[in-house]
């Protein structure tokens, strides 16, 4: 059995991590990065900022089910895909929080793979 335990989740051969404590949950003013939000504005202007981010939210839920599917087919390589491309979107979009967990679930992610790959 491969258990690997970081920052307080653990992460099993059934490739489904776990939060073994609770973490406080952020202010919403430390979920989105208004500088970034801002600085999307200035670019892009008020109408296109819109869209990217109307089409940000009718992809995410698609995409964040993908990664709780692979994570259920304990597929490491569709759960590391699936949370880099979550991660670096909602990183361009200023969507910090949601960035750094889905960073957290790459990074596990890797490690299983690395652990699984060194199980006889």
């Amino acid at each position: 059995m491969c258990v690997i335990r970081t920052s307080g989740r653990t992460a099993g051969p059934d490739g489904v991590l776990t939060s073994t404590t609770r973490a406080p949950r952020p202010a919403a003013s430390d979920a989105i990065d208004r500088g970034v939000i801002n600085q999307l504005r200035e670019d892009l202007g008020d109408g296109p900022l819109r869209e990217v981010v109307a089409t940000f939210l009718d992809r995410t839920p698609a995409a964040l089910a993908e990664l709780r599917a692979a994570a259920l087919r304990e597929d490491g390589e569709a759960i590391r895909r699936a949370a880099h491309a979550i991660k670096g979107t909602s990183a361009t979009l200023g969507a910090k929080r949601l960035a750094e967990e889905c960073g957290e679930i790459e990074r596990l992610a890797k490690e299983i793979e690395a652990a699984v790959k060194t199980v006889p």
